[in-house]
């Protein structure tokens, strides 16, 4: 467990460190086989990044505690690795549930219906309508600013939050942290300084993907998956959205010594994110999203040569926990 502020407020877990595909194998055991999945827990609800494999852990965890706060699932892309979770998750199976999905409309298809398409009876024998939890779709698009203004209702947009007073730091570019308010008193006049303030950032993925930049009281995590730094613009917009973050849980699917050869796949390396680490002045960079054969005695190799380069480059394990 790793704390980083003097009180507590924020804990994130992580649940699923893998790509592609989950791996099993005794091999892979110490970093993890689950596929992606990041919570936030907040003292009112539960904020999910990705629903790999990983979430059907997060689900079994969730429903032992028995608690049932709201939980605000957001959905990076809909490949396969990022919402298999939502296949078996008891999240989505318990009546007392009540779970927001979020994610971007693509190709006409709105996010309902991307992942109704994972459900098709020649894939899956359950359909959506046969699970038990109180499920709302809320469509998402890059460049949107979200707040939580109340845990048990949807994410809304903050123009909708501040009675449609134009916040410029929303749409503009953002000053230091890159708050999505311009100053802390546009934030308490709106009656929001406690909330949850989620950015939707472009990621640079085939396909298209988005990154995530959630706030609350002053401190800020970033959730940047399926993202190439393959171009120097790609590195310019990153490091303006995400300057100043606490912590960025960022993409390694790639060994540094191997990364040409996988350039237009949409993943980068640990170099990669540390050197965007330092411009944007966040705080931690915590690697996952490893490749399917990427066992632990790599990873291992891989993490140590992270450490010697920037001391504030970490590799995720399943299990971890931080506090924010």
């Amino acid at each position: 467990m790793l704390t980083m502020g003097s009180d507590k407020q924020i804990s994130i877990r992580i649940w699923g460190v893998r790509g592609s595909s989950p791996h099993p194998s005794e091999e892979y055991l110490r970093f993890g086989g689950n596929t992606s999945c990041i919570s936030v827990e907040t003292e009112a609800a539960f904020i999910v990044f990705d629903a790999g494999t990983g979430f059907s852990e997060f689900g079994r965890w969730y429903v032992r505690r028995g608690d049932f706060k709201p939980v605000h699932l957001f959905i990076s892309h809909t490949h396969m690795d990022h919402i298999l979770g939502l296949y078996q998750s008891p999240v989505c199976f318990n009546r007392n549930v009540r779970l927001f999905i979020y994610g971007e409309d693509k190709n006409g298809m709105s996010i309902e219906a991307q992942i109704g398409t994972a459900f098709s009876p020649h894939l899956w024998p359950v359909a959506p309508g046969m699970m038990q939890a109180h499920m709302e779709f809320v469509p998402v698009s890059q460049g949107d600013c979200l707040i939580m203004a109340d845990p048990e209702r949807h994410f809304i947009a903050c123009g909708e939050a501040v009675h449609n007073r134009k916040i410029d730091a929303c749409d503009g570019a953002l000053p230091e942290k890159q708050a999505c308010f311009r100053y802390e008193s546009d934030r308490n006049a709106a009656g929001l300084d406690n909330s949850v303030i989620i950015k939707c950032v472009k990621g640079f993925h085939p396909g298209g993907s988005l990154l995530f930049r959630m706030e609350k009281n002053g401190r800020s995590a970033v959730y940047a998956l399926d993202c190439e730094l393959f171009s120097e613009c790609a590195e310019e917009e990153l490091t303006e959205a995400f300057a100043g973050a606490d912590i960025i849980f960022a993409d390694a699917a790639f060994d540094c010594s191997k990364i040409d050869a996988f350039r237009g796949w949409g993943h980068s390396s640990w170099m990669e994110w540390s050197q965007l680490r330092r411009k944007a002045g966040i705080g931690r960079a915590v690697m996952l999203h490893y490749a399917w054969d990427l066992d632990d005695g790599r990873l291992e190799k891989m993490e140590k040569e992270a450490a010697s380069c920037d001391r504030s480059c970490t590799f995720a394990r399943e299990g971890d926990e931080i506090w924010l």
